[in-house]
């Protein structure tokens, strides 16, 4: 398994999801934190982003689930990672040294998952590129199941991947040289991880929690864009 890796600069900035308001992020990072998970973080990482998402056991709790929404586009010519890093060191707090992809291998267009000098495991699910997508890997330490848009689409058998500590996001986190490999094209918009599987209806609410805001959340959304309207308008006076 070919990796190319590269050194780019890193960083992170709060933004909304690409099409949905502020209040949509709000419910969703509020249905995701009442789920247990023990990082989330709607933010958007456009450029791959090292970030230490705390510690992860797949034999815990059912296993763990990684959850991301994303916007990207086909590059054609290499596998483009969600999440995921690689350590020859493999140490155990590191969790596993592999990703979960958006196209597990140049040309294939379908979903995947990666254990580093192990295997890759590709499923028979169509990349989505071009479109706001949200994506969850439900794994339990042998097998990861995939969701997409609050769906269940199939089992990636052999794909778990356990992500723990540092990790890459929107590209893999290559700790040996500081770098990255398989950058994404484009953004993850946010990004959860749970020390447990959810089940197919907690994936439900997390993906309907920011497409359809909770009342409440909807109120405070308004009221953050009400005030963004009136600074705009200040500054404009």
């Amino acid at each position: 398994m070919k990796r190319q890796y590269k050194t780019i600069a890193t960083g992170l900035a709060l933004s909304t999801f690409a099409g949905v308001s502020s209040a949509g992020i709000i419910s969703w990072k509020a249905d995701a934190t009442s789920q247990g998970a023990g990082f989330v973080n709607p933010a958007t990482y456009s450029t791959a982003t090292a970030v230490d998402i705390g510690t992860y056991d797949e034999t815990t709790n059912g296993g763990v689930t990684y959850v991301m929404v994303y916007n990207a586009t086909d590059t054609g010519t290499l596998s483009t990672v969600l999440a995921g890093v690689f350590d020859s060191a493999n140490t155990a707090s590191d969790g596993d040294d592999g990703a979960y992809k958006l196209e597990q291998a140049a040309f294939t267009n379908k979903f995947g998952a990666t254990a580093f000098g192990v295997a890759d495991y590709l499923s028979t699910v169509d990349s989505v590129y071009g479109v706001e997508t949200y994506v969850a890997f439900v794994s339990n330490g042998a097998n990861s199941d995939l969701y997409i848009n609050g769906v269940y689409q199939e089992t990636i058998i052999g794909g778990s991947i356990e992500l723990s500590g540092t990790i890459g996001i929107a590209g893999t986190w290559n700790q040996d040289s500081s770098g990255f490999g398989d950058n994404l094209t484009g953004e993850v918009l946010g990004f959860a991880a749970f020390d447990k599987a959810l089940t197919s209806q907690e994936v439900a609410s997390n993906y309907n929690a920011y497409v359809v805001p909770e009342p409440g959340s909807l109120a405070v959304g308004l009221v953050g864009l009400a005030g963004l309207c009136l600074r705009r308008r200040c500054s404009r006076a």
